[in-house]
């Protein structure tokens, strides 16, 4: 697999040409999903729908991977490729996906300037979201922005994290929507995969549009997606359920995915994410899969470090879905930003935790995906393992840390929860990021 991309370039990653996710609400984009997003110039719209994805900006980094350079906005998968030469970063396990694999040739001998159209398109109308997640920024979320508005920003080193940084006005129609339904036709026929985000799809009137232009327009090689928090009231869930379950039996797509985000078990994922009633959440998977049997289910978890106490909790649970549901999958990442919610400032008391955790996946191996974890999650789980044993810089660390406290103080102020009864076992790691603050203000005393 590695010689295969690697021949082509050590810095080659398809995604960069083949999949991208779109914000159509602020004209933003990004290939794949973990660099920062860029605005998407008006200028090079105007004439050009395909703009949407095929930015100049975006097409000097195609250059650049296709000369050997690193972009700097990939660091994602650069932290995890140089923390050992077996690890397998998303840059690997996008470009040999189904998705791209079949096109490595060609897009290694096209000009770097060319206009490409995706195979994998992921798409957010709104921000209508009904969740404040901790590590959520106002862009993505109505119910982040609300809050912003209200109480301002965090009393933190990154403070800019939450607030929105993209105002654009539009003096009529949003030119990016009506530049996405141009050019959804002409790529449509190509794509493999069409994926819906937010915000909380489910409650955008945008995603019934998307299922009837499917109605309309079959396509038998693509695989439909919605992403979403599944805390929303049970006659929505099963509404969807119903329509996906329509789409699949008069072969419209070829296949439905369902991602549901959640970041670890009970108590500890609704803190994480505000608003989320972890019962409600089960209860909502088990009833679309019994309505909607073939739908493929991914448990989409953004691994942070709140996330650790109770995580083999939730790993339980994923396996008794597995064991009741064809096709159940857990999809795991690191949380990158905001800094301080990181993973890889836990305390060493955390960090010994995860053996604990691997000693579980590894006792629940199975060669596929129903009957245990396979080998595809448990990669992709220990690659973040791994990450967090490497650690950070010191000063970073401490940095962090000392936001960390801060965030928290006031997250427990504005939304009336208790960090330290829900994480019972994070005293130690409570206490050095109270420590950490301490350090840095002494610091700023002194230099004043």
């Amino acid at each position: 697999m590695k010689e295969t991309l690697n021949h082509i370039s050590p810095s080659f990653c398809a995604a960069k040409w083949l999949q991208v996710t779109i914000d159509l609400l602020h004209g933003t984009t990004h290939s794949c999903h973990h660099p920062a997003r860029h605005e998407i110039p008006l200028t090079e719209l105007k004439n050009n729908p395909s703009a949407l994805h095929n930015t100049n900006f975006k097409k000097y980094t195609r250059n650049q991977m296709l000369s050997g350079v690193r972009p700097k906005e990939c660091e994602y998968c650069w932290l995890i490729e140089d923390l050992s030469s077996d690890m397998l970063s998303d840059r690997y396990l996008k470009s040999l996906d189904t998705w791209s694999l079949p096109h490595l040739a060609r897009l290694s001998n096209m000009p770097w300037d060319s206009d490409v159209n995706p195979t994998y398109l992921e798409v957010m109308f709104d921000k209508t979201c009904n969740l404040a997640c901790a590590y959520c920024f106002a862009e993505v979320s109505s119910s982040i922005e609300k809050e912003m508005n209200e109480f301002g920003p965090y009393p933190v080193s990154n403070s800019g994290h939450r607030l929105v940084s993209s105002n654009r006005k539009f003096e009529n129609a949003n030119p990016f929507i009506n530049a996405f339904w141009k050019w959804l036709p002409e790529i449509f026929l190509g794509l493999r995969f069409f994926r819906i985000t937010g915000g909380e799809p489910f409650l955008s009137p945008s995603t019934r549009t998307v299922v009837n232009f499917l109605k309309r327009n079959p396509n038998n090689d693509l695989v439909f997606s919605i992403n979403s928090n599944l805390s929303l009231p049970q006659k929505l869930i099963n509404e969807f359920a119903l329509l996906s379950d329509e789409l699949l039996k008069n072969n419209h797509i070829r296949e439905f995915e369902l991602y549901a985000s959640v970041d670890t078990y009970g108590a500890q994922a609704e803190y994480i994410r505000f608003g989320l009633n972890y019962d409600i959440f089960l209860k909502n998977i088990n009833s679309f899969l019994k309505i909607s049997p073939k739908t493929k289910l991914v448990l989409m978890v953004t691994f942070n470090i709140l996330s650790i106490e109770n995580f083999q909790e939730l790993l339980a649970d994923v396996l008794q879905l597995k064991k009741e549901y064809s096709s159940v999958l857990i999809d795991m990442s690191y949380l990158k930003d905001p800094g301080y919610l990181r993973a890889n400032i836990a305390t060493e008391d955390l960090v010994l935790k995860l053996v604990e955790i691997e000693k579980f996946i590894e006792e629940n191996r199975s060669d596929d995906f129903e009957d245990g974890f396979s080998d595809y999650e448990i990669r992709k789980m220990f690659r973040v393992f791994e990450w967090i044993r490497k650690g950070t810089s010191e000063r970073e660390e401490r940095v962090n840390r000392s936001d960390f406290f801060s965030f928290i103080k006031e997250y427990d102020k504005r939304k009336s929860t208790s960090f330290s009864s829900t994480f019972n076992s994070m005293n130690d790691f409570h206490k050095a990021c109270s420590y950490a603050k301490m350090t840095l203000l002494d610091e700023v005393n002194k230099i004043s």
